[in-house]
């Protein structure tokens, strides 16, 4: 039977009392960037998920910092891991508008099962204890480990693995052949992340007609122009077609405010007055 994340621990005594772990508190981490861009999102949306229970595990109080640092961490199964590569690879060929999420991956979305890596070294002479799920029994694990049980996460696999693969990558030791592969991808980095558009915004429309109807006809309506992902990093200081569309947007509207709002006042300026000092009077000694 698949165990828990809150099913290990250091200790063979478990507390009902659990914590929660976020795989990754802020959306500015180079995994991140690395799921906008293959798990077809757009620059920014991994926000929506930080508070999810696809980010989130519930361990044992003595676990949490292990975790939280990055040293345990969950790893899918080699199948799980092939199908996340899948989606990587097409996502990378494809139109940038024409990507798939990885949370409307159906066979990412099933039962998954995990295996545990770790970065614990063997001078600690660390033990893990696991408690079935079930039964409640608890079993000793030695050190390296290879009689650990697998696991259920409600953490999507995609970010499970993101979090697994920067422990793995560290310690030159990969799950599987399937971990490795998926490793290697991510480090030749075929997607520049720098050219990932925001979420797609409906156009500004003319009032003609004619210009809608070839909007319509075109049936591209709601859609921005095609954006090709590029293999060589492209210059920062230049700005993208969106980015201009967005400002020169902006000045419409702002033009467009101008018109409308009330002439202003002028500003009545107030000249300060001038003080002048007294001389002092000099005053005569008198004589007697």
């Amino acid at each position: 039977m698949l165990h828990r994340p809150e099913d290990i621990s250091f200790y063979p005594s478990f507390v009902d009392r659990t914590e929660e772990v976020q795989l990754y508190e802020d959306n500015g981490h180079s995994s991140v960037e690395d799921l906008e861009c293959y798990g077809g999102l757009y620059a920014g949306d991994f926000t929506q998920f930080l508070d999810s229970v696809m980010n989130k595990i519930q361990v044992q109080p003595i676990m949490e910092s292990w975790f939280w640092r990055g040293d345990l961490a969950f790893v899918p199964c080699n199948t799980a891991l092939r199908n996340i590569l899948d989606l990587y690879r097409r996502n990378s060929r494809c139109d940038v508008y024409s990507r798939q999420r990885f949370d409307q991956v159906e066979v990412l979305s099933n039962a998954v099962r995990y295996t545990l890596v770790h970065g614990i070294a063997r001078s600690l002479d660390r033990r893990l204890f696991t408690r079935h799920p079930v039964t409640g029994i608890v079993t000793e694990h030695k050190f390296p480990y290879i009689t650990l049980p697998e696991f259920q996460l409600t953490a999507h696999p995609c970010i499970a693995h993101l979090h697994a693969n920067i422990l793995m990558r560290r310690n030159q030791e990969y799950s599987s052949p399937a971990a490795f592969e998926l490793a290697k991808f991510l480090r030749e980095d075929p997607f520049d992340w720098r050219t990932l558009p925001r979420s797609p915004f409906p156009p500004r429309m003319n009032d003609s007609s004619s210009s809608i109807s070839s909007l319509n006809s075109s049936g591209k309506a709601g859609r921005l122009p095609a954006c090709k992902s590029r293999k060589r990093p492209r210059p920062l200081e230049k700005t993208s077609d969106t980015d201009t569309r967005v400002k020169n947007a902006l000045q419409e509207d702002v033009r467009a405010l101008d018109n409308v709002l009330p002439p202003k006042k002028p500003r009545l300026v107030r000249t300060p007055l001038r003080v002048f000092a007294q001389r002092p009077v000099r005053q005569h000694r008198v004589w007697r």
